[in-house]
Order: C-alpha cells, then structure tokens, then sequence
C-alpha cells in the first residue's frame, strides 16, 4: 500500500501559519532597534556534525549582517527534541531562534507522550539549506537499479535487510517508505550513526542504505554505487542516478537545515531574520562553504518555508503512524 498522503492537514497548518503571521501585533520599532543583545542560536545536535557545522558558517554571516554576535548553543540530545524544547520555552522576543531538521516534523508521532508541539510552539523563520540522499548498494552488489532489487526482496520476502543511522532517523523513515510503496518484506537494521551503517554495507552485513550523501568518497572511489537518489529532481552531484520517483517509486526526502523561532515572535523581526538570511545564503563565499559539505543553499520566504513544514509534517508523521515506527 503506498503511503504518499493527501495534504489537506499540511495545508491546514500551514494556513493557521500564515494568518498567525498576518495577525501578530506590528511591534513599534521592533525593526529598527533589533537587535540590540546578542543573539541565542540553539542547535539541537552535537557539535562537529554537519547540521551544527552548517550552522556555524550561517551564523558567523548573519552576525556580520546583523551587527550583533550569535551565539551557538548545542543542545543535543533525546532526538533532537531537548533543544527543540528549550526554543519553544524561550521568550518569543527574536533573541532564541534554534536550527529545524527533519526530525522536527516527525515530533507529532514519534514522541507521542511529549508535552511539545513544534507545529504550535514554534514557528518557521527560514529554510539554509538541503542535502541529497541516495539509495546505495556495494559496488560489487547485483542490482543495478531500483526494479532489480525489489523482484530479488518479492522473491526473497524477510531476507533483505536496510541500515539506517538509528530508529526513527531518514533512513529508517526512508527504507519504511520504499518498503511499504514496492509492497517489500525487509528487515530494518539501525546503527548508531551513519559511519556504522556505512561499514555494515561495504562489509556485506546489510543489502541498502538511504545515505545522506556522507558516503559520497565511497562512491568516488567505487566502493559503493548508486541505485536513486530521493529528490524531486536529479542531483547536480549524481546527476546520472535516476530518481526514486522517476524509476516508478513514490519516495522522496531530503535532509534540509531550517531556522525556526518561538511561536509569537513579532512578524517585523521574522521578516528581518529571514531577509538576512537569504542574504547570507547569497554570498558565494556562504555557498561554496556548504556545497563543499554537500549542503545545497536553498532560500525561501517565510511563507513558502512555513508550507514547506506543513508538508514535511503531514507526510512523515502519516507514515510513522501508518508503519507503527517506535522510538526505543
């Protein structure tokens, strides 16, 4: 049964969005005094990963932009949602924003019991930017495309096995989404990381790994070959590989870098915060910076970021509940 859902709730929510925005109190010189402190930049991940990376780089620009200094706090910890928590919690005076990832559209059904809503505690500010995923096989593998691999998994139910970098990462939700859409008896393995998920498949331990191009020197060097990639279009990266889309498979997904700040915060310095944003992500010293990391810029408005949410939202709790995918 394929699990690509209907968007009426994404459009819902993004509307509640949008007339949130609309409505909030225009704060008398908030633009021209914001800001005067510094600024709190949470990042709910370890430091030295590329999310925190990533946010560092942005962060230095903004800072030079702004003419106040943001500072990072990295606060890792119970998938991502420790930090997450922290922002919601925070004043909603533009001086705590925190960097938004895919994990924070699946809080809704992977943490049920949490006392946190990131659909209704915080809200968007901007989108940095995205990374590829590919769908990769060992170089020595049989299968050379997506169709080869699922006649072998149909004929073989139970017997194929998938890494992903931990339960409930884009790589658990990614191979839940390809087994359930190619109707496919899989096998899922977490590993603690994606270094680990990586060894299991070039030591033959596991069959497919949805990597978020961190194995890209493994397939320069030829130890692991691409199957798809998971974008809406092909990536400049690889741009050979089909898409999982194109080869008939209704999977999608991409590892994006968002900015979000506490709900409430006032509509001039979201704007504010957003326009400097995208500004930074125009500087060709900011984009080579992230595309040598593989992370692509990516710039949107408010309002399209705030879509783009909903959307993410929608899609990937509807397939946690749907696949009964647990955090443990």
């Amino acid at each position: 049964m394929s699990l690509r859902p209907p968007f009426d709730s994404g459009r819902r929510r993004s509307t509640q969005w949008l007339l949130a925005l609309a409505g909030m109190p225009l704060v008398a010189a908030a633009q021209g005094s914001y800001p005067d402190k510094p600024i709190h930049f949470i990042v709910p991940q370890p430091a030295g990963g590329t999310g925190d990376t990533v946010t560092r780089i942005v962060a230095q620009r903004l800072s030079a932009r702004l003419g106040k200094a943001i500072v990072i706090d990295n606060k890792a910890g119970a998938g991502g949602t420790l930090g997450a928590t922290a922002a919601a919690r925070s004043p909603a005076d533009g001086y705590t924003i925190v960097m938004a990832s895919p994990g924070f559209a699946t809080f809704e059904s992977m943490f049920p019991k949490l006392a946190f809503n990131p659909s209704a505690e915080l809200m968007p500010v901007g989108m940095m930017g995205s990374v590829p995923i590919a769908l990769i096989v060992r170089a020595d593998s049989p299968f050379k495309t997506v169709a080869e691999f699922v006649r072998h998994a149909k004929a073989n139910p139970g017997q194929m096995m998938y890494a992903s970098a931990g339960n409930g990462a884009l790589s658990h939700l990614l191979g839940a989404w390809f087994a359930s859409e190619a109707n496919i008896d899989m096998v899922h393995v977490p590993y603690a990381g994606t270094a680990p998920a990586l060894t299991a498949l070039i030591s033959g331990q596991i069959a497919i790994y949805f990597d978020p191009m961190s194995g890209s020197e493994l397939l320069k060097t030829g130890r692991v070959r691409a199957l798809a990639t998971t974008g809406e279009r092909r990536t400049s990266m690889l741009p050979a590989v089909p898409t999982m889309i194109e080869q008939g498979y209704k999977v999608s997904g991409s590892v994006w870098l968002g900015v979000m700040a506490p709900a409430g915060t006032p509509k001039p310095i979201v704007e504010r915060l957003n326009r400097e944003l995208d500004a930074v992500l125009q500087e060709p010293e900011v984009r080579q910076l992230l595309e040598a990391r593989l992370v692509f810029p990516d710039p949107m408005s408010v309002e399209q970021f705030a879509k783009f949410f909903a959307k993410e939202s929608q899609i990937w709790n509807k397939l946690v509940r749907d696949t009964g995918i647990k955090v443990e």
